[in-house]
């Protein structure tokens, strides 16, 4: 005993020996990688794209000695809106805003004369706010951009610099996109703090040079704003600063972009690039990487861009946060080679050490091994998608819409049912196309309007096979839908390869979504979901299984599903979790009882409210997740981050109702299905019993539409898309019972 007592002594003592030395000879590793930051330089060059910048051989120099990605610029301006008063007030709150340029571009030097008012920025802004100015940049136009920011429930401007200011680290801007008749210095918006200030920097006329050979009259003077920086860095070193660096000269050229002739644009942009890159080559001569960064970015695409339906420019990180060759990454978007403009501020304040509880995006961080071809082949690819997507879906949901309305009134009007026939083949290609399109996906690298065209022609061919199977006609639609819901959960477990790349899946372009399962292919799964688990049903069924064991299984599948939608790993869809629920609870209920009442309507709420807690419980464990981020935020102290979020759920819900052409086939079942009822009375009752136990699966679909369209932001999409493939069933059901009628 006391040998074992002995050993065991001597074992912990080796142990703590060990754990001590561990811990000891890792202090200075961590004591150095919080005290190494020190200055932090981001350069706008806006309305640049990834191609134009890799064109420029001497940014493949800066990219080779960093990490490189595309970035989205979506701000809460439409998607065609290019505003760089929004990009960078997006920047400067850490969520996506819009704001007026007008308001946004007058930021001055508090010693500059304001041309319009004749009077100095600081006399200004002392007459406008009710501020005394302490910094050396000021925004004259503060108390209007409040204005504009408080009417979007925004949790307010300035909270990035706020932040930098709170843990001792310096603001500094430096130079503009002014011309001859333009005064722009919105950039400056980014670094601004809620009083409407900047601590230091230079934005006046010094940092330009006239030169009336380039649109507008003015170019940027590098080596003012290079010899600027050097007094600053070289004065005190142990201070620790953001500066923020305009290029200016391609914000400049853009403004006359339908002014100047194609090849000009073409030869004053690669020169505008160029100057900026062997700018930043010897800001690089002048700093240590090793303690220091760069982060290069374009805040607004192009025009050319923008008219080809894409948002997304490029951005660069270098030096201390930044591995060589490798593409930007972060949580946001979970997308190698994609981030995003609220992931900058995160960024910015994890370089320093400080706390970016606050914001809802994510530091950009190096991940995977950099490749140019692969880099610009996915920002085609989402250029493609991108700009076939509001066709693909007007024609698809166009089809529809003239299927259910011809259908109907063929049934209600009692005409030629000789032609019902036709419809089985229409229903069966509109409900395959939704996972042909995940199925051709891959090629939207290659083209923009082949991969749709070959998905139709797929569903078309899919669709004539399936017809002449002799089987009941609703199990086809069980069968796609089933087949669709499968391949999705298959998809999201792996990353969605396929569904970041449909027209039905999310669109890096439209920023609302990144990963995870979108609101389209939620209503698909959900209603897919209750085929697949109605199917198992009808089998136990059909092998004498014990209704109890059933009732377990159904339980047990529709759990997993709810799981599968809500957990940040794989469906990271709270609100599609939610609706699943609903539909999955209600079609429980009315297969096990055939009917509903009022207490079941309570047991959905309670069961919503059940999921919700453990959502919350679970989502600490993925800090980089929306609902994590936004319980962050509420515990900072920040409870407009809640009330900004459901504010802009109601209000989106409410634009899609209006706008959406998912909206048009929600209303057209809504309208179709009484009709259907009206004549022959009790139509939709005997079908619906015919096709037991499914019937459970189109109720608890109906119901779930029903919640998607309250619980999610985009409602109006899941709850078209959840009840298509139930719809298109029952109408083929229908339509098929009446010809069967007629000719007997």
């Amino acid at each position: 005993m006391r040998s074992f007592r002995s050993k065991y002594s001597k074992f912990l003592l080796l142990v703590i020996i060990l754990s001590l030395f561990l811990a000891c000879s890792s202090m200075p590793f961590v004591l150095a990688k919080e005290n190494t930051a020190r200055f932090l330089f981001v350069i706008s060059i806006d309305h640049v794209s990834a191609n134009e910048l890799f064109s420029d051989e001497t940014f493949k120099k800066i990219v080779n000695e960093g990490s490189a990605g595309l970035l989205v610029t979506r701000t809460g301006t439409s998607i065609k809106a290019i505003s760089r008063g929004s990009a960078y007030a997006s920047i400067s709150s850490g969520e996506k805003l819009a704001v007026s340029d007008a308001f946004a571009s007058l930021i001055f030097n508090e010693s500059e004369e304001v041309p319009e008012y004749k009077m100095k920025a600081k006399e200004l802004y002392i007459q406008r706010t009710a501020y005394k100015p302490t910094g050396k940049v000021l925004s004259i136009t503060l108390p209007a951009l409040v204005k504009e920011i408080e009417e979007q429930e925004a949790t307010g401007l300035g909270k990035l610099a706020n932040v930098l200011e709170k843990n001792g680290i310096l603001t500094i801007v430096f130079g503009n996109a002014d011309d001859s008749k333009v005064v722009d210095r919105s950039f400056a918006l980014s670094l601004l703090n809620s009083k409407g200030e900047i601590r230091d920097g230079d934005i006046t006329k010094y940092t330009t040079d006239l030169d009336m050979s380039f649109p507008g009259g003015y170019v940027t003077d590098f080596d003012a704003i290079e010899n600027e920086i050097l007094e600053i860095i070289s004065h005190d070193e142990n201070i620790k600063s953001v500066f923020w660096i305009e290029s200016g000269d391609t914000s400049r050229l853009e403004r006359y972009f339908k002014e100047v002739d194609g090849s000009k644009y073409k030869e004053f942009k690669a020169l505008s690039i160029k100057k900026t890159g062997e700018f930043i080559l010897r800001l690089i001569n002048h700093i240590d990487l090793q303690k220091d960064a760069i982060l290069i970015l374009s805040a607004v695409p192009p025009v050319s861009r923008n008219d080809e339906g894409t948002n997304l420019t490029v951005a660069v990180g270098l030096g201390k946060g930044f591995r060589s060759g490798s593409y930007l990454y972060s949580g946001t978007t979970r997308q190698q080679g994609i981030v995003t403009l609220v992931d900058i501020p995160p960024t910015i304040l994890s370089f320093f050490g400080a706390s970016k509880s606050l914001f809802s995006g994510n530091s950009i961080i190096s991940r995977g091994k950099f490749s140019e071809k692969e880099i610009l082949t996915l920002d085609e690819k989402v250029k493609n998608v991108s700009s076939t997507r509001a066709t693909t879906l007007t024609v698809y949901v166009v089809l529809l819409i003239i299927g259910i309305i011809s259908s109907s009134l063929i049934v209600v009007f009692r005409g030629s049912l000789g032609v019902s026939r036709f419809f089985a083949p229409v229903f069966l290609t509109i409900a395959i196309f939704p996972l042909a399109l995940l199925i051709v996906s891959p090629f939207y690298s290659y083209h923009n309007v082949g991969p749709p065209l070959a998905a139709a022609l797929l569903s078309a061919v899919a669709a004539v096979g399936l017809s002449y199977f002799e089987r009941n006609p609703f199990d086809n639609f069980v069968t796609i839908g089933a087949i669709t819901g499968l391949v999705v959960v298959a998809d999201a477990t792996l990353g969605a390869p396929l569904a970041r790349f449909s027209p039905l899946g999310y669109n890096p372009v439209i920023g609302a979504r990144f990963y995870g399962i979108g609101n389209e292919y939620m209503g698909i799964l959900v209603s897919g979901a209750l085929f697949i688990v109605f199917s198992i049903v009808r089998w136990m069924q059909k092998h004498n299984i014990s209704q109890a064991f059933v009732k377990l299984t159904v339980l047990t599948l529709f759990v997993v599903f709810v799981v599968i939608l809500g957990f940040p790993g794989i469906g990271a869809n709270v609100g599609g979790a939610l609706s699943a629920a609903v539909a999955f609870l209600v079609a429980y209920i009315y297969f096990k009882r055939e009917k509903l009442v009022l207490i079941d309507l309570l047991k959905a709420a309670t069961l919503l409210i059940i999921i919700l807690i453990l959502l919350i419980i679970v989502s600490p464990y993925f800090p980089d997740y929306h609902l994590a981020k936004l319980i962050s935020q509420a515990r900072g102290g920040f409870f407009e981050a809640i009330t900004s979020v459901v504010y802009r759920k109601i209000m989106m819900s409410i634009k899609l109702l209006k706008y959406t052409i998912w909206s048009d086939v929600l209303l057209t079942v809504i309208v179709a299905f009484p009709l259907l009822m009206m004549r022959p009375s009790g139509l939709l009752a005997k079908v619906l019993k015919e096709i037991k136990p499914f019937n459970a699966a189109v109720i608890g679909a109906a119901f779930g539409a029903l919640a998607a369209f309250f619980l999610n932001d985009s409602g109006v999409v899941a709850a078209a898309t959840m009840v298509i493939y139930p719809a298109l069933g029952i109408l083929n059901e229908i339509l098929r019972s009446e010809e069967v009628k007629v000719n007997s």
